[in-house]
């Protein structure tokens, strides 16, 4: 009689726990890419409905109190979801969720149902409702919370059967892959999100353990998994159109414009002081008296107010997509050097509103739109001080001197520094000079 084979030949064999974790990433990078998608669609949606590019209810009308008039229905929306969900709705899904162990064996299945996917997808047509209606937020920062709360369902679908998810590591690295997933659909960028995923959601210098040793969870691989496979499903649903259209430029005189641009990164570094303090304010007026006796039910429709008034005036600060970006590194004529700095200070101002106010939103898109005023306007103010310059040599010697001594001075237009303005502000706001 022929031995008969070992048991091991007909079993399977068990899954090593790095093999489950860039599993696990792979599943949460798709789902996020998933939500993400139907999240963008679902902005397009309602701005188009509200600005009547698909049933035309507005059209021909959104001049005077009528572009004002479409951010508040979106904050009434708000404050339903507000008056329904209560304090819950501000309950963000974030990294830090994985020091928790709230599954269903510790919560019971309803509760965990309500925490783990009620209120994301609540915060999620909040955010619909306040970026398609053009309150002035941005949609990455709900990306990154729709990411991140796809991770924890994956995390608490896993823990029943694998105790290897006990481990805080593994859950920290799920998490933070659904953060990362969401900016890769976000802004359709998938390398530039692995370097998010390390410097914002994990917060882990590259020289750390996480990244040595084979017994080390694979932090670069499983973030790098779901950021690939988010950005390819949101591609194939958005479109693979990059998130700006990004001018090209030539670098004039080195010798002239790296200081130029040294000088703009430090400008970019107090522009992100202020524009993360604008936010803490804005925050504080809404908890103190005499905002803070109003119902925060009726608050996000005071930020649409405000938003909408400063509107009729700049219609540049509401949530247009990143039209406005677009025009800025396009080069518009309409963006003097006055237009410039009123649209700095009134997205400062509308942004620290509408957060402070509970409207749901990111400050991503905030910051690069603030960021890249400061550049155009720095370029702008270069520009004009090298032509007082020009002007007095042509007073003393005369134009064709002027011509030769000035001519190395020469800098690259307003959307090149609006696009290091851009770049310096986000990595100063966030922290992630990489990302």
């Amino acid at each position: 009689t022929p031995p008969s084979p070992p048991s091991s030949f007909f079993s399977i064999p068990p899954i090593p726990p790095s093999s489950t974790t860039l599993l696990a990433c792979i599943a949460t990078g798709s789902l996020t890419g998933v939500g993400v998608t139907a999240f963008k669609s679902g902005i397009d949606l309602v701005h188009a409905f509200s600005f009547g590019r698909a049933f035309g209810i507005f059209e021909g009308q959104l001049s005077g109190a009528n572009i004002a008039v479409i951010p508040i229905v979106g904050a009434l929306g708000v404050s339903g979801l507000r008056a329904i969900l209560g304090p819950r709705l501000d309950k963000k899904s974030t990294v830090a969720d994985a020091a928790l162990k709230n599954d269903r064996t510790s919560t019971g299945f309803r509760r965990w149902a309500q925490d783990a996917l009620g209120v994301p997808l609540a915060r999620v047509t909040a955010a619909v409702l306040t970026l398609g209606t053009g309150n002035s937020l941005g949609p990455e920062g709900p990306c990154v919370e729709l990411g991140t709360a796809v991770g924890n369902v994956v995390m608490d679908a896993g823990k029943g059967g694998a105790p290897w998810w006990a481990e805080e590591d593994a859950r920290r690295l799920l998490l933070a892959s659904g953060a990362t997933a969401g900016v890769a659909a976000g802004f359709d960028a998938p390398i530039a999100a692995v370097f998010f995923g390390v410097e914002v959601a994990l917060r882990v210098p590259f020289t750390s353990s996480e990244f040595k040793g084979k017994e080390r969870s694979p932090t670069v691989v499983g973030l790098l998994l779901a950021s690939s496979v988010s950005a390819l499903i949101a591609q194939a649903g958005l479109g693979s159109t990059p998130a700006f259209s990004v001018p090209t430029y030539d670098l004039r005189n080195p010798f002239v414009e790296y200081p130029l641009y040294l000088v703009l990164g430090l400008i970019c570094g107090a522009t992100s002081a202020i524009f993360k303090e604008s936010l803490n304010q804005g925050k504080k007026i809404f908890n103190s008296e005499p905002l803070s006796s109003v119902p925060k039910t009726l608050t996000p429709v005071l930020g649409s107010v405000f938003t909408g008034i400063v509107a009729l005036q700049l219609p540049q600060v509401l949530f247009f997509g990143y039209e406005t970006l677009d025009a800025l590194l396009a080069g518009g004529d309409e963006f003097t050097l006055p237009v410039l700095v009123s649209l700095f200070v009134a997205k400062n101002v509308c942004t620290a509103i509408c957060l402070g106010s509970g409207l749901i939103g990111g400050t991503f898109a905030p910051a690069l739109f603030v960021g890249a005023t400061v550049g155009a306007a720095y370029n702008k103010l270069v520009s004009i001080l090298f032509s007082g310059g020009y002007d007095l040599i042509v007073l003393i010697f005369g134009s064709d001197a002027a011509i030769s001594r000035l001519a190395h001075l020469q800098i690259a237009e307003a959307p090149a520094y609006a696009m290091v303005g851009m770049a310096s502000t986000l990595a100063g706001v966030f922290g992630a000079p990489l990302t």
